[in-house]
């Protein structure tokens, strides 16, 4: 399978109606297409860079490697990619303990999507993402109706997880 990871980052670059399938095979191949999922998160095409976040969070903690790099991908200008990233760092779980501060800061996000998803990922990282009450408890206030249920979701899990 690891003979794969070449040829699929390939498809990835060159051939858009195969981006989707290739990054969801990288995300099979596990750990051993971690390296070649990193490099994806600095192209140019901003759906390759989601697609390779997806695999990664799909991967979970066996991709730890590439917290810090979709950490970075928080302050990225396209929406989507911030979506694409807190997902993954929330599916790595508490190993993505260090992503919490960023994390965290995405929750003033202007985009409601990102808000959402910001906040389902930090209750899917568990009691490690304490220091995120606070901000999680003011999207309770949120005009739209499913970040304030986003954020009371991922409070729930939070305190459930402390206990």
């Amino acid at each position: 399978m690891k003979t794969a990871v070449p040829f699929l980052t390939e498809l990835l670059k060159n051939n858009m109606p195969y981006i989707k399938p290739a990054t969801e095979a990288l995300g099979h191949i596990g750990p051993a297409a971690v390296p070649a999922l990193i490099e994806l998160l600095k192209d140019r095409d901003s759906k390759v860079r989601c697609n390779a976040a997806s695999a990664l969070g799909h991967l979970g903690p066996e991709a730890n490697t590439a917290i810090p790099a979709l950490t970075e991908l928080l302050r990225e200008k396209d929406a989507f990619v911030r979506v694409f990233a807190a997902g993954a760092l929330g599916g790595m779980g508490p190993a993505a303990g260090t992503a919490v501060p960023a994390l965290t800061e995405l929750l003033k996000d202007t985009e409601g999507l990102v808000r959402m998803v910001t906040a389902d990922a930090l209750g899917r990282m568990g009691p490690a993402t304490r220091t995120a009450v606070p901000a999680l408890r003011e999207l309770l206030q949120d005009a739209d109706e499913r970040i304030r249920k986003a954020a009371a979701e991922a409070l729930e899990k939070i305190e459930r997880g402390t206990k």
